[in-house]
């Protein structure tokens, strides 16, 4: 998911608040402000802080998945392989 952090407040936004955005477009944003509509923001704004998703449409690795990968590092790096096979 897209969002801007406001730095400023002003009639669509309140700094400090997180705003959703989509449809990106040649270096411009839509953000949906306070009022629930959408404005037009340049990227390169620096009254917003953005946060683009750049894989948005590939599949999500679960927090699980990572928590486990870690728990098999460490494991690895421990005493023994077996204990890193028994937790598979």
């Amino acid at each position: 998911m897209n969002f801007a952090i406001a730095r400023k407040t002003d009639e669509h936004f309140v700094a400090g608040h997180r705003y959703n955005c989509i449809n990106t477009y040649n270096n411009f944003i839509d953000v949906l402000d306070e009022h629930k509509e959408f404005v037009k923001a340049d990227l390169s704004d620096p009254d917003f802080l953005f946060v683009l998703n750049t894989t948005e449409n590939t599949e999500e690795v679960s927090r699980e998945t990572i928590d486990l990968m870690t728990d098999l590092k460490n494991a690895l790096q421990s005493v023994s392989t077996d204990n890193a096979m028994k937790m598979l």
